[in-house]
């Protein structure tokens, strides 16, 4: 950085002091060569001057460089917090475009069919009672049906199965008659056949 303006008034009263202690020191003979010391020991500060400017410029340019980096991406990032903001508000906008519209939709959906039902509705309630007197006729009708079946069904049963009590009965009579006419026949039979052996064994 470049000497400010105390440094450079406390560098003047050095050199200043150095030549009043080299115009002290001169009244021998080794004056001269005190002067030239002091000229080199200037010649040194002045060397170190330069070389702190030149140092100071450097820091000059480094920070500038930084300064600007820092900038650019101050800007970069407020762009960026710009375009955001942006595209939320667009995206709020179109869902509120949304919203009114399937609003506006339904509305008139509703209308509409509110309107129709209130011209069809006497038209809908005529339909709907002869409907329903209809399948109350239907449902009468399948009732008795149901009933006639199943007394029909149930009559046919109980005169099928008395028809086949009556046969069964019928055939146990039979067979017991049958058995014991034959039982009759074979004692008969037997009862001969003794008989005749009597006789036999009589003669």
């Amino acid at each position: 950085m470049s000497l400010t303006v105390n440094e450079y008034l406390i560098s003047y009263l050095i050199k200043s002091g150095r030549a009043k202690l080299s115009i002290i020191r001169g009244g021998g003979g080794g004056g001269e060569e005190e002067e030239e010391e002091d000229e080199e020991e200037d010649e040194d500060d002045e060397d170190k001057d330069h070389e702190d400017e030149d140092h100071g410029d450097e820091d000059d340019e480094k920070t500038t460089r930084m300064m600007m980096v820092m900038m650019i991406f101050i800007i970069i990032i407020v762009i960026i917090i710009i375009i955001i903001i942006i595209i939320l508000v667009v995206l709020v906008l179109v869902v509120v475009v949304v919203v009114v519209v399937v609003v506006v939709v339904v509305v008139v959906i509703v209308a509409v069919v509110v309107a129709v039902v209130e011209v069809v509705v006497v038209e809908v309630v005529v339909v709907v009672v002869v409907v329903v007197v209809v399948v109350v006729k239907v449902v009468v009708v399948v009732v008795v049906v149901v009933v006639v079946v199943v007394v029909v069904v149930v009559v046919v049963v109980v005169v099928v199965v008395v028809v086949v009590v009556v046969v069964v009965v019928v055939v146990v009579v039979v067979v017991v008659v049958v058995v014991v006419v034959l039982v009759n026949c074979c004692e008969e039979e037997e009862e001969k056949e003794e008989e005749e052996e009597e006789e036999v064994e009589a003669e």
